[in-house]
């Protein structure tokens, strides 16, 4: 704190955004003058509980008990976690901080909000870390840049790892790793990918919230310094539907506490998986139709779940595999991790990090066995007998509200607040794609947002 202090005294940070995700992926928050943010550090922030209940473009959602509860629609409160304290490079004396929301001001210790992405992945680690274990994790998101006025594609031509076509980025590509390593996180490669306009920039794992918050703050940083450059960058699932779906591959293993060893590993076992992975993984596999809701949540994520596109229609598992969901990967014995290949780009980092601890201590807990081997050969289109993921966001928020462990785990509150909100996303969708030219418009405007 006390380095922030001098940032502010000596006119280093100006202003201060004062972020929340919400439950669509948006950073949503208000911006204060520096001195006024010191005063509310420990006041905390007041901010309208119904911010939590708006859809993307900001049209507020009933039947959540959000609004319901108070209908005065009164405060919560933004408490800065000022170990996320960031200057913004590519701005001029400006910094950003996350939150946690909380129901009363002036106590730290109050309440927190039951429905606040952070605050339910918080919870979970939590538990992770009760159980002596540590998460390890990154995210690798695909995105297109499209051209700000026709919100098309700022490329013709499909050069997957082209490097001349890499090559023509590679001005905002330094520019964007660059401020990424100036805020402490890693990137590490980047690539054209499978479509024109389309992009992928992987990053570093991290331990704990740090693997979501890196991956919060990822998506708008690219947003903006693609916007400094003249792009539009977006990163809804399925922008166009004649091209490919962009992703957004969940990586993760689970670690002793003391961040010196991979529990995953087991060099000695014949397919080098310890006995801990197989259960991890087990549990994943026994939550998938519910989990699918968390990594795909809108109905446009699910156009991306096409065969032969490369991303998972099915419940299959495998070694170094792209054609199953769940992508084992066991290069040594501290590379030897679960690549969910379900979400899409759109998927809000909390709440996939927060269901897969869930399912994955399930495993853990009931000493789950995988119900099959591993599958190999082109698993995209599946047979008989390899079950199906559902094929709709309908179809998995069934799953997803009938699931017994995620229930206890999210709560009542929070089970009602996202079912009534991803409605609210199908009824939108459904409006919208009736009419060919309302689809493209609907993924054009979104396309912006996201």
């Amino acid at each position: 704190m006390e380095k922030i202090r001098r940032y502010i005294k000596d006119r280093t940070v100006e202003l201060v955004r004062v972020e929340l995700e919400d439950l669509n992926g948006l950073s949503r928050g208000i911006i204060l003058e520096a001195e006024y943010f010191l005063k509310k550090v420990e006041e905390g922030v007041p901010l309208c509980t119904s911010i939590l209940s708006l859809t993307t473009d900001g049209e507020l959602v009933k039947n959540t008990d959000i609004p319901e509860e108070n209908n005065e629609y009164s405060n919560g409160f933004l408490y800065p976690d000022v170990e996320t304290f960031k200057i913004l490079p590519w701005l001029k004396n400006s910094a950003s901080v996350l939150v946690d929301f909380r129901l009363n001001s002036n106590d730290r210790s109050s309440p927190v909000f039951p429905i606040s992405p952070r605050v339910v992945c918080k919870k979970q680690i939590k538990k992770l870390e009760e159980m002596g274990f540590e998460f390890y994790g990154a995210f690798e998101f695909e995105y297109y840049l499209l051209n700000q006025t026709t919100k098309k594609a700022i490329s013709d031509t499909a050069a997957y790892c082209v490097t001349s076509e890499n090559s023509k980025y590679e001005g905002m590509v330094s520019d964007l790793m660059q401020n990424l390593r100036k805020m402490g996180i890693r990137s590490e490669t980047f690539h054209t990918e499978l479509s024109p306009g389309q992009q992928e920039l992987t990053l570093a794992p991290t331990f704990g919230i740090s693997c979501a918050d890196t991956a919060f703050r990822f998506r708008h940083l690219v947003k903006e310094i693609a916007s400094k450059h003249g792009y539009l960058a977006t990163f809804l699932s399925k922008p166009f539907l004649s091209g490919s779906g962009s992703s957004g591959h969940f990586n993760h293993s689970i670690w002793s506490m003391n961040s010196t060893k991979n529990l995953f590993s087991n060099l000695e076992s014949p397919n080098k998986l310890s006995k801990l992975a197989e259960q991890w993984l087990a549990g994943l596999i026994c939550h998938s139709k519910s989990l699918i809701a968390l990594a795909c949540p809108t109905p446009n994520c699910f156009q991306r779940l096409t065969p032969g596109a490369f991303s998972p229609c099915n419940l299959a598992w495998g070694y170094d595999n792209r054609t199953v969901t769940y992508r084992v990967k066991n290069y040594s014995a501290s590379q030897t991790y679960i690549e969910n290949r379900m979400p899409g780009a759109a998927v809000n980092p909390y709440l996939i990090m927060a269901g897969t601890i869930m399912a994955g201590m399930d495993g853990i807990r009931r000493k789950l066995k995988l119900p099959f081997g591993p599958c190999t050969g082109n698993n995209e289109i599946g047979g008989s007998e390899i079950e199906q993921l559902p094929q709709s966001l309908n179809d998995a928020l069934d799953h997803f509200r009938g699931d017994e462990l995620f229930k206890k785990e999210f709560g009542e509150d929070f089970m009602k607040f996202f079912i009534a909100m991803k409605k609210k996303e199908i009824l939108i969708s459904k409006e919208f794609e009736q009419d060919k030219d309302l689809g493209a418009q609907y993924r054009e405007r979104y396309s912006e947002l996201i």
